[in-house]
């Protein structure tokens, strides 16, 4: 997890903990508890300002609640079928299939040595993204190699899938290439 995300809920969490301990205090009548807490106004340090520290970070998380909510209704869920629609059915292909087909190609082509795919289906566009990485073999015309491997996949990927072309997205990422090509001096 990133560092500054680890700091920015850990700070939200202390603030949702001070809301929470005023909440209880306010409401500590209900309880049967044999000890009772000070109202947050009494606090000597804080009494003046908690009023005002409480009603903006209820507001500010009322906000983040909002959109929370709004990014789970409509944030697109991820799919891991395509489903390819005929006169005669439906047929639905995996996103394994899908890695499994283009890391054999990949494989073929003697651009990498090890491989790494990850995928995006999209049934409403009808639409592939594919990222390809993996560590660059030695090869003098990575480009060409490059170009004719994206071609190749493309077109396999249209011939079994009927997907147009222009909704297949690839993109390869060699590593490792700058390390290879550099002369040793002994």
């Amino acid at each position: 997890m990133n560092k500054y995300l680890k700091i920015l809920g850990i700070l939200l969490v202390l603030i949702g903990i001070i809301q929470t301990f005023f909440v209880l205090v306010s409401t500590q009548v209900v309880g049967q508890f044999s000890f009772r807490f000070l109202l947050p106004t009494r606090y000597a340090i804080v009494g003046p300002f908690i009023e005002q520290f409480l009603f903006w970070s209820s507001v500010c998380f009322l906000f983040l609640l909002i959109i929370v909510l709004l990014i789970l209704v409509f944030f697109p869920k991820k799919e891991k079928r395509l489903v390819l629609k005929k006169n005669k059915g439906e047929v639905e292909i995996t996103d394994n299939a899908i890695k499994k087909i283009i890391k054999k190609e990949a494989e073929n082509s003697h651009l990498f040595e090890r491989t790494k795919i990850k995928i995006k289906i999209s049934n409403r566009k009808k639409r592939i993204k594919c990222l390809i990485v993996g560590d660059a073999k030695q090869i003098i015309n990575y480009p060409q190699e490059g170009n004719q491997l994206l071609s190749d996949i493309k077109q396999i990927l249209e011939s079994m899938l009927d997907v147009e072309q222009e909704n297949i997205q690839l993109i390869v990422q060699l590593k490792g290439l700058e390390n290879k090509s550099k002369a040793r001096v002994l």
